[in-house]
């Protein structure tokens, strides 16, 4: 846990600075411990200087004591907040209003983790199991597949992080389909019509080097 009892009082804040490659999207999660007397004081997490969650906490929050002083009631709460963000960098804050030392009324937090949704996600098809022969890369922001460029067949696929990719029978996006959502090393019985074929992929969350 990052703070804690008699830790994290007035004043007191955590930060860091993460490098993020190209993105559209930031998704924050985290698990957040009040701990002791808050009497209304908000707990806030900013992005860029942005409050991108903040929530108002009274001696009543929680319902039980787990820590700190034993007479007051502490509470946990989950944190999972997708925002806009382009930016190269992020700086992320946890902080509170707290006016009272760390030992009357503190705060922590842990399981933190930051995300970020691609601009472009692209798959990349090969001919070959194993992914090699001829290759097609296809990529979130096309509108369908090029068929002059598609391999003969498709044996493997190499499917964007966290994302998928959705085949059609048809041009139009209709007909028989079938979805990945993970690496496909080697496809036996792919029976699609392939010069009639059209796709999607779809780009998910990766997290962030910490």
């Amino acid at each position: 846990m990052v703070g804690g009892f008699d830790i994290m009082g007035t004043k007191a804040s955590a930060t860091k600075t993460f490098d993020v490659p190209p993105h559209k999207r930031l998704r924050l999660q985290s698990t957040i411990y009040k701990i002791d007397s808050w009497d209304g004081e908000f707990m806030i997490i900013k992005v860029d200087g942005t409050d991108v969650w903040k929530t108002s906490w009274n001696l009543q929050t929680g319902g039980a004591n787990f820590c700190g002083q034993g007479i007051w009631f502490d509470g946990i709460v989950g944190v999972d907040e997708i925002f806009n963000h382009q930016a190269p960098k992020a700086e992320v804050v946890f902080t509170s209003t707290l006016d009272q030392d760390a030992a009357d009324e503190s705060w922590g937090f842990r399981d933190f983790k930051l995300w970020y949704e691609p601009k472009e996600a692209c798959a990349v098809f090969y001919s070959e199991c194993d992914y090699k022969g001829a290759s097609f890369e296809f990529c979130s922001k096309s509108p369908n597949f090029q068929n002059d460029n598609i391999p003969p067949q498709i044996r493997s696929i190499r499917v964007p992080p966290q994302g998928r990719v959705t085949l059609y029978e048809n041009t139009d996006y209709n007909g028989k389909k079938v979805t990945y959502t993970s690496d496909q090393a080697c496809i036996q019985n792919f029976d699609f019509a392939l010069i009639q074929m059209s796709g999607h992929v779809e780009g998910g969350w990766v997290e962030v080097q910490q």
